[in-house]
């Protein structure tokens, strides 16, 4: 996995683009991603999987958000990419929760796509990993 290129990516990224529903945090997903990227004790998996939840959606609710539309990518390179299996196992739950989640229906100030285009998209891209 080549970690300098996801660093990359993540530091390229306005999250503050998705301004979506009043929960939507844009400060807390890079460090969610970075937190899941560098994962190396099995017993933070859960905290690290809950805090990327949380980043991007809503854990509680079973929602995403549309910061979902760049996170995906980097969630699914750390899973198909890592060497460590604690991040590939942590990632592939992520991927495997998100995949019976739904977009949250308050989009908020977000116009860069519809609800019935997000939860198109997550579920192309999430396919492989439901149940």
């Amino acid at each position: 996995m080549n970690t300098e290129s996801i660093i990359n990516k993540l530091e390229s990224i306005d999250w503050s683009q998705y301004c979506g529903p009043e929960y939507y945090d844009p400060d807390t997903v890079t460090p969610a991603l970075l937190s899941l990227l560098y994962l190396e004790n099995p017993s933070e998996a859960n905290d690290v999987g809950d805090k990327l939840l949380f980043s991007i959606g809503n854990n509680h609710a079973g929602t995403y958000y549309p910061a979902i539309l760049s996170a995906l990518e980097i969630i699914i390179e750390i899973e198909q990419e890592s060497k460590e299996s604690i991040r590939k196992t942590c990632a592939g739950a992520v991927l495997g929760d998100l995949s019976s989640f739904e977009p949250d229906p308050d989009l908020g100030n977000y116009s860069g796509t519809t609800l019935e285009e997000l939860l198109k998209y997550a579920q192309n891209k999430l396919e492989p990993y439901s149940d």
